[in-house]
């Protein structure tokens, strides 16, 4: 038998690629609740697939400063508006704003595109047009309005200029957004 080269990239895009086709079906039938399932999936897919290319780039410490930090701005908006008529969902609820899925998934899509596919701009539109479904999983399953969800977009990518040096004796936390 014949080895076979297993390269971590290449499963990487093939494991993406099933899951994206697998995910969209959902969504193309215009199913409200595919939809949202879809929306459910793609807001935890993107930050780990962000999350497996820091690891391999070494940059485990400022994603994961940046995740935390798109958490802790994402809830702390949402604590400081709960019931305020900003933060009332269109299904009555109250802590919607900002949406925490979009704010996730934007985070990831920015990593990617950012960080992991600088080289592919077609496979970083790809991640950002992912996100971007997340938004509309959320607005269609009345969740959140459009304003919660380009909030929590902004708070995601804006997230990403986060980052940590652990080196040496010291702990620095910096941020740096590149446009």
């Amino acid at each position: 038998m014949f080895p076979i080269p297993v390269r971590p990239r290449q499963m990487m895009r093939a494991a993406s690629l099933a899951a994206s086709f697998a995910l969209a079906a959902p969504a193309v039938a215009q199913d409200k609740t595919g939809l949202t399932r879809t929306g459910d999936a793609l807001q935890v897919i993107l930050p780990v697939m962000a999350g497996v290319c820091a690891i391999q780039q070494h940059r485990t410490a400022d994603f994961v400063a940046g995740a935390v930090t798109t958490e802790l701005v994402t809830h702390g908006l949402k604590a400081a508006t709960r019931s305020s008529s900003i933060g009332r969902r269109p299904n009555g609820h109250d802590r919607g704003f900002p949406s925490g899925h979009t704010s996730m998934a934007f985070f990831g899509a920015t990593s990617l595109a950012r960080d992991c596919w600088r080289d592919r701009p077609v496979a970083g539109a790809l991640a950002f047009g992912a996100a971007t479904l997340v938004g509309v999983s959320r607005v269609k399953a009345d969740q959140h309005t459009v304003g919660q969800v380009l909030a929590g977009a902004l708070v995601g990518y804006l997230a990403n200029g986060v980052s940590l040096d652990l080196s040496g004796n010291h702990v620095a936390l910096g941020y740096q957004m590149q446009f």
